[in-house]
């Protein structure tokens, strides 16, 4: 059994609640309601691939009133990386009047067609040549603040605050603000300046630099960050704040990272919900021992409120509906995996969502290991709920954001598959090493799935080639069945599964620990890779078995079916029961550090694996009769045979 401790600065109560109904993860909400008419599709508009942004610059006239843009300045910096452009072309929403745009500081003439913008240098700008893009708009975003757009504006029903505010998550930034709407085009760095009525403040990424008094009784706010982000992640937030701030220390160092939370103005929200922030600094804590210091610690943390049911992680400034462990945490955690490291297409939104779903699980670990283990039970739960669905999103699904936000597949089986990588690997130190890895490889930038377990595999050794196709890629569980026996002073147990979509997945390889009860009223736990359906392993354990376990834990996505006790059962060294059972033979089995393979048949490749995956030794056998020298540990390990037509399975035992 993995070992995961951890020391908090604050250890608070943990209230886990769970129903059986399947639910809708707080973070999807919000993000599953945008209106299908105003997506764009991931690789922007035509022409767009033309240049690279390195700077945005929003400077805008809002009220927590209405969604209404009353002046808008966008400045965009970027560089030509085609051999010519003759036309800048952005995205913003048709309903939103464009008054006039610069390139160069030189007026330029436009055009409009639907939701693109055109911006028209004086002449063809050339590969290298730096770009200055200005647009002045105003107007009403699409959608009038409703669940249709990347602008809200709604009243809290809890609290009474008036609030506007963004959540841009796929497709919609377009609404409010001219821009590039393609995930690996990362903004270098941004700001935002927002002028609102006196009494109001406005919350965004990176730091205030200062507060502006304005004439007309306004207050300009002004933030700026000096780190990479994607376009979505940009935001704004306008209501009746008051700052509650504090600082977070972080693990081996000396460094703290300011928490700043704009809350409602009203005193009873900040009381009701005061312990909840203040749990953000354990947050923080944990994270940054597990993935890797915040990536973001020389600026800020923090929240703004929003009458929004659920929360949406905008860097540095996590928006917010209430303040709930599992929810902060899941926010908290996407600052790591989805900021700091962007999912590079959204078919791939597992290394978004997955991660930080995981990242409630790990905050609960760290709190209570019961309370961890139940939710992982509910999670696991609702994924099985339905047979199929694959956490990959296909990519005739990656412009609906209902499929890409699917809770049961995108939150909660991402986040089972995660833990199930941790018990791939079998290591909790080479496994969060391995996010750290992750996370220091792909900073600033983006990555898919394939990265990640790329990752993975360099730093454990483990071998994961059959989890991306079985797991990742493929539909549903499998439930395991099997048979046991004890003969001698050894004993056999051999595994089978049925998979609830057989006609994608029609097997899981899988890293399962089988729990063995005895008559004597002792177990034991033993780690076993499943390679194939059928398969046995042989134990030197000279006892009389009781009953057997799949799973114990809770690690494997999976049902449980029956164990039954078979005498017919036999030890041998063959593992699994097809044709090679009467194709090969392997002796002596124990073997030090020599075996004889005796085959039937020419033209064999030979691998042998051990029980974490990892492929130890690999051979081309020509002829029929082998000695295999070896100096393998002690332990189990699957030999694997293949010709040209079939694959079986030898069970090898090193003393």
């Amino acid at each position: 059994m993995k070992k995961f401790n951890y020391l908090l600065i604050l250890l608070l109560g943990v209230q886990t609640i769970f129903t059986q109904e399947v639910r809708v993860h707080e973070c999807a909400k919000h993000k599953m309601q945008n209106f299908p008419g105003h997506k764009s599709g991931e690789k922007g508009l035509s022409g767009q691939d033309k240049y690279d942004v390195h700077y945005v610059k929003l400077d805008l006239d809002i009220d927590n009133s209405s969604t209404t843009i009353n002046r808008g300045h966008a400045t965009l910096n970027a560089i030509v990386t085609a051999f010519s452009l003759d036309v800048f072309v952005l995205e913003l929403a048709g309903s939103l009047n464009v008054d006039s745009a610069k390139i160069n500081g030189v007026l330029s003439p436009t055009n409009r067609t639907g939701d693109e913008l055109q911006i028209f240098p004086s002449s063809n700008l050339s590969q290298g040549t730096d770009v200055v893009v200005e647009v002045f708009y105003k107007g009403n975003p699409p959608g009038g603040g409703g669940f249709f757009g990347g602008i809200f504006n709604d009243q809290s029903p809890s609290w009474g605050a008036d609030v506007t505010w963004t959540l841009s998550q796929p497709f919609s930034a377009y609404t409010w603000w001219p821009v590039k709407q393609v995930l690996t085009d990362k903004i270098d760095s941004s700001e935002v300046w927002l002028t609102v009525p006196n009494g109001l403040k406005g919350g965004s990424n990176g730091l205030l630099q200062q507060e502006v008094s304005l004439p007309g009784n306004k207050t300009r706010f002004e933030w700026k960050h000096n780190h990479p982000i994607a376009y979505y992640l940009m935001s704004i937030a306008v209501g009746p704040y008051i700052d509650y701030s504090f600082m977070a220390p972080l693990p081996g160092t000396l460094d703290s990272v300011y928490v700043q939370n704009f809350i409602y103005d009203n005193p009873a929200t900040l009381s009701n919900f005061e312990s909840d922030i203040d749990l953000t600094a354990d947050m923080l804590y944990v994270f940054s021992d597990l993935y890797g210091l915040y990536p973001f610690r020389d600026e800020k943390y923090g929240h703004c409120m929003a009458p929004l049911s659920g929360g949406m992680e905008h860097q540095t400034m996590t928006t917010q509906g209430f303040f709930e462990t599992g929810l902060t945490a899941h926010e908290l955690g996407h600052q790591w995996f989805g900021d700091n490291v962007t999912c590079s297409d959204w078919g791939h939104i597992w290394v978004n969502e997955g991660f930080a779903s995981y990242s409630e699980y790990l905050f609960y670990q760290s709190l209570n290991q019961n309370s961890a283990q139940q939710r992982m039970a509910g999670v696991h739960a609702d994924v099985m709920s339905q047979p199929g669905g694959s956490v990959f999103v296909p990519v005739a699904s990656q412009d609906n954001d209902g499929r890409i936000f699917n809770s049961r597949l995108s939150y909660d089986k991402g986040s089972a598959l995660v833990h199930m990588v941790r018990h791939w690997v079998n290591d909790d130190a080479l496994f969060f090493q391995a996010m750290k890895s992750y996370q220091n490889t792909y900073a600033n930038s983006t990555a898919n799935a394939e990265d990640f377990i790329g990752i993975v595999e360099s730093v454990s050794g483990v071998s994961m080639t059959d989890f991306l196709a079985h797991w990742y890629y493929g539909e549903g569980y499998p439930t395991y069945n099997g048979r046991f026996n004890e003969a001698g002073n050894q004993i056999v147990v051999e595994l089978s599964q049925t998979t609830s979509t057989p006609s994608v997945t029609p097997f899981f390889k899988s890293a399962l620990e089988i729990e063995i009860e005895f008559m004597d009223n002792t177990d034991t736990i033993i780690y076993v890779m499943h390679s194939l359906n059928e398969q046995a392993y042989v134990f030197d354990i000279d006892k009389e078995i009781y009953a057997v376990r799949v799973d114990p834990e809770n690690w494997v996505l999976n049902q449980e079916g029956s164990f039954i006790f078979d005498a017919s059962l036999e030890v041998t060294g063959i593992d699994n029961l097809n044709k090679f059972s009467t194709m090969a033979k392997l002796y002596p089995n124990p073997s030090s550090n020599q075996f004889m393979l005796d085959l039937t048949f020419e033209g064999t490749q030979l691998q042998i694996i051990d029980q974490l995956g990892r492929l130890v030794l690999e051979k081309n056998l020509i002829g029929k009769n082998h000695i295999i020298n070896h100096d393998l540990a002690s332990g189990t390990y699957t030999v694997v045979l293949r010709n040209s037509t079939d694959e079986g399975t030898l069970q090898l035992l090193v003393p």
